[in-house]
């Protein structure tokens, strides 16, 4: 599809694989410049990755297709979106706007304020800035801008081989105090473009902050997904990943193809579009040099350090397995001293043992010879009182026996009571 712009006509050409053409007039102001200077700009559709490292860029093959552009408060594209179809041109006079989408195409897939080169498109290479853009530069003296503080949305919508569609772009913050714009980076995957995004009521659009928390709470569809980037290193980082793995030099041959140089030869093609600018530089090769051979000297004395670690790592762990092995026998020896010491336990615990049963032994023959003792001290005594009654009784019949044989007087003498004239028996 191609459409061409300008302030007062706009003329769609929607291009066909098979070659054919439509026109369709999408203006209802008609132009009154019928002499067009026509200046075609390429968007090339972004092709996927193949295996063997080549990219589809043939009919047919699987590509990501740039499906819509969409602008707000980008310069005097003050809501606009671009349809596209396959490959598309942008046809017109001049003045009409056609490096004004290039450059919000590139600014979406490059970023970053000093990367981007604006208005390189364009013959005459006017110098414009990102809040120029924003806040839409006339450059005249009766108004210089068309908006004061305003933000702004660069917003691309690709088609994936598979039907589905992703969308990129930014929302831009800029100041009428001169202050560098704020801007939001954002990828929506497995999403088409919805002005809900950017919109927080008719003609209103979400400054920087507000974008970054609506769009992270919108109620996406199923298995789509949002992410807002504050910083561009994630976002080209993400962006070459969603567009097909692309490489690292993208953003920077997207700038170098929209400056639209006369081709001359195909080296010159070759050398600026095909292959990685690297510049040679003997004093850059010489400090490298001297550079290698630094880290080579650094790595020699790495390596002899690593050599002295790895004695020093072998010595330790000699160490370590000498103290296991003295740990070890240690605890052996003393293991068989504690074995001596138990077994010696034990024979003691058996002397002990069988002193106690003969101490026992030994109290009870002493209990049995107290006893006797005991009885025999009692015996003592009842031999000792029975001696003594029977000595006192064998002295008192011998006194009668003695009074008896006295012969019988005539005088009456007293009577005389044994028991108490006989003398005491010896003790």
């Amino acid at each position: 599809m191609v459409n061409t712009y300008t302030r007062n006509h706009v003329t769609a050409f929607f291009y066909h694989p098979n070659g054919t053409r439509n026109t369709k007039h999408v203006s209802p102001h008609p132009t009154e410049h019928e002499t067009r200077v026509s200046i075609w700009r390429t968007i090339t559709a972004y092709s996927t990755t193949n295996p063997n490292g080549t990219r589809n860029t043939q009919h047919g093959n699987p590509m990501k297709l740039l499906t819509h552009i969409r602008l707000l408060n980008w310069h005097l594209f003050e809501n606009t979106t671009i349809n596209c179809q396959g490959t598309t041109y942008f046809i017109g006079i001049n003045g009409a706007g056609k490096s004004t989408v290039l450059d919000a195409v590139q600014f979406a897939l490059v970023g970053g304020q000093r990367d981007v080169r604006f208005n390189q498109a364009a013959l005459s290479g006017g110098k414009r800035t990102l809040a120029s853009y924003v806040r839409g530069e006339l450059g005249t003296e009766a108004q210089r801008y068309l908006r004061g503080d305003a933000t702004g949305v660069v917003a691309l919508e690709f088609k994936n081989p598979d039907g589905t569609f992703f969308a990129h772009g930014a929302v831009i913050d800029a100041y009428e105090d001169g202050r560098n714009p704020d801007v939001a980076y954002f990828i929506v995957h497995n999403a088409a473009l919805n002005d809900n995004w950017f919109f927080k009521a008719p003609g209103q659009l979400f400054d920087t902050r507000a974008f970054k928390r609506h769009l992270e709470n919108f109620a996406l569809p199923p298995n789509a997904s949002a992410r807002v980037f504050t910083r561009l290193e994630d976002y080209r980082v993400h962006l070459l990943n969603r567009l097909g793995q692309l490489k690292d030099t993208f953003p920077a041959k997207i700038v170098k193809g929209l400056a639209f140089s006369p081709l001359t030869d195909i080296r010159s093609f070759v050398h600026n579009y095909l292959l990685d600018e690297n510049l040679l530089d003997v004093k850059t090769l010489q400090a490298q040099l001297e550079t290698l051979r630094h880290f080579e000297s650094l790595a020699a004395d790495v390596r002899e350090r690593i050599t002295s670690l790895t004695n020093i790592e072998d010595l330790d762990k000699e160490r370590l397995s000498n103290r296991r092995r003295r740990i070890t026998n240690t605890y052996v020896a003393r293991r068989a001293q504690a074995d001596v010491f138990l077994d010696e336990l034990k024979s003691r615990r058996l002397e002990l043992d069988s002193a106690k049963l003969e101490f026992h032994r030994d109290e009870i023959q002493r209990d049995d010879l107290s006893r006797s003792l005991r009885f025999a001290q009692s015996a003592l005594t009842d031999a000792e009182i029975a001696l003594h009654t029977d000595q006192t009784a064998q002295r008192e019949k011998e006194l009668r026996d003695k009074l008896a044989s006295l012969p019988p007087s005539g005088l009456s003498s007293p009577s005389v009571n044994p028991t108490s004239t006989a003398p005491s028996p010896p003790n």
